[in-house]
């Protein structure tokens, strides 16, 4: 009896874990604040996130706060040539 109802437990449990939505890649990079490894010299700090269209970076060095944002978008393939008309169009690819 015990066996059957872990084995019952057990296919819920794979399931429910099948049964998730895949997030596309854009969803999971606009999910967090990403913090560069081994980056920043000690004492400075700095995290990268995205928007839908753009990569900004903030970053406090030498006690000042550093803003860029640049556009970006994802794509399936490496390119060799920015093309702005692509941003913002994809959320689903390998490089950025």
């Amino acid at each position: 009896m015990k066996t059957i109802i872990w084995m019952l437990l057990s296919t819920c449990f794979v399931i429910s874990a099948f049964a998730q939505e895949q997030q596309s890649t854009q969803e999971l990079l606009m999910s967090t604040k990403w913090e560069p490894q081994d980056f920043f010299y000690e004492g400075d700090c700095g995290y990268v996130r995205y928007t839908k269209t753009k990569f900004i970076t903030e970053m406090k060095i030498d006690g000042e706060l550093r803003i860029f944002d640049y556009s970006y978008y994802l794509s399936a393939t490496p390119d060799t040539i920015f093309d702005s008309n692509k941003v913002g169009k994809s959320n689903m690819g390998k490089y950025i």
